[in-house]
């Protein structure tokens, strides 16, 4: 997943956030046969005359191949509402190690995943119930004037409150390909960008993406 989360966090660098990358924690109890630990993609934050404007806790997981959500009722383990929404977000040792990092709960929850499946909505009404949790709300959102971002109220009741966080979250769904298209475009808009020698190759990358189509042969 390092591309897609190379990806994200140049998306938000170049839209003004500081970014910290696969950070480390550790869960108030170890399940038998886990590993007691886990790690949280991304955060982020805006500062603004020295304070801070805004900040993210930010989730990446992506499939060339599947839609998001993937379902699969024999194995919990891969069911995308299990292990991107209730295991990420409502962890209790990823959420306190959020907390220390930003000093505070004032952070928004974004999941950069595939594209939606057609009934999105319904899918996650349907199949939140099966981990003990249930869909509140869902709205379809613009993020850099693009309305196919999704944002949930997710309430969950913890199976076990010792090392699980109950209650209700928001939660902003953005598909990678959007993330992409708008680097890209970024890239595109400033001639400075599109002319540099970028050392970086996933910058390097961007910037050959935005080239394509306008090469002659």
């Amino acid at each position: 997943m390092r591309f897609e989360e190379d990806i994200v966090e140049r998306w938000y660098i170049l839209n003004g956030y500081l970014t910290a990358r696969n950070i480390m924690y550790t869960s108030p109890r170890k399940k038998p046969g886990g590993k007691g630990r886990g790690e949280i993609d991304l955060l982020a934050v805006k500062l603004e005359d020295g304070t801070i404007k805004d900040s993210v806790w930010c989730e990446v997981s992506v499939s060339v191949s599947a839609k998001f959500p993937f379902i699969s009722r024999k194995r919990e383990n891969i069911d995308d509402i299990k292990r991107l929404i209730i295991k990420k977000f409502f962890s209790k040792g990823a959420e306190d190690k959020v907390t220390e990092y930003l000093g505070g709960k004032n952070y928004r929850l974004e999941l950069i995943t595939s594209c939606f499946k057609e009934n999105v909505t319904e899918i996650l009404k349907d199949n939140l119930p099966r981990f003990n949790a249930r869909l509140i709300r869902a709205t379809r959102c613009n993020v850099n004037s693009s309305p196919e971002c999704l944002e949930i109220e997710v309430e969950y009741n913890p199976s076990d409150p010792e090392i699980e966080v109950g209650g209700r979250k928001v939660i902003r769904i953005i598909p990678f390909q959007l993330v992409l298209n708008n680097l890209i475009s970024m890239f595109k808009n400033r001639e400075d960008f599109m002319k540099k020698n970028f050392t970086d190759p996933t910058m390097r990358a961007i910037q050959w993406l935005g080239y394509v189509g306008t090469c002659t042969y």
